[in-house]
């Protein structure tokens, strides 16, 4: 019976040990830096007033989706975790080559200031964007048509 309970108890060790490496992958996948090259293109909703449109814009131009990707990738995470209560300018997909989707709220305003917030459930802070990403978007955008920056941002 004693040898009986050393195997059952050997069995919830590797079992344990392999449900921390899952919580592991899956918290690194969430957090993991969004490489160029495996991105197939940036699904856009955008919003008018308190409502997102229900029609998408799929980008694949390769300087564009640099831009997402580099706003993404490069943000400075808030110190004080507040929610922002203005609705975004866009929502955006980044979607890879491999089908995953990584989705965001985006907010730019008129005088510079950028903020994204991750929709990834283990993830969702929000983010202050770096100056130049800022500008980057807004003149996507403004090429793009269709997307104001708003004036201001009310945190919550």
């Amino acid at each position: 019976m004693e040898d009986g309970l050393n195997g059952m108890n050997g069995d919830l060790f590797r079992i344990k040990k392999y449900m921390l490496f899952i919580i592991f992958i899956l918290t690194l996948s969430a957090c993991s830096e969004i490489h160029v090259g495996e991105v197939k293109e940036i699904e856009v909703k955008k919003w008018i007033g308190k409502n997102v449109q229900a029609d998408s814009e799929f980008i694949v131009k390769e300087e564009t989706i640099n831009h997402f990707v580099e706003a993404t990738n490069g943000y400075e995470k808030l110190e004080k975790q507040n929610v922002i209560k203005t609705p975004p300018v866009l929502t955006y997909t980044i979607v890879l080559e491999d089908g995953e989707g990584r989705g965001y709220h985006l907010w730019l305003t008129k005088d510079g200031k950028g903020y994204i917030q991750s929709l990834i459930e283990e993830d969702s802070l929000t983010y202050r964007l770096k100056e130049e990403s800022v500008a980057a978007l807004k003149k996507d955008m403004e090429e793009a048509g269709g997307v104001e920056p708003t004036g201001e941002i009310e945190f919550e």
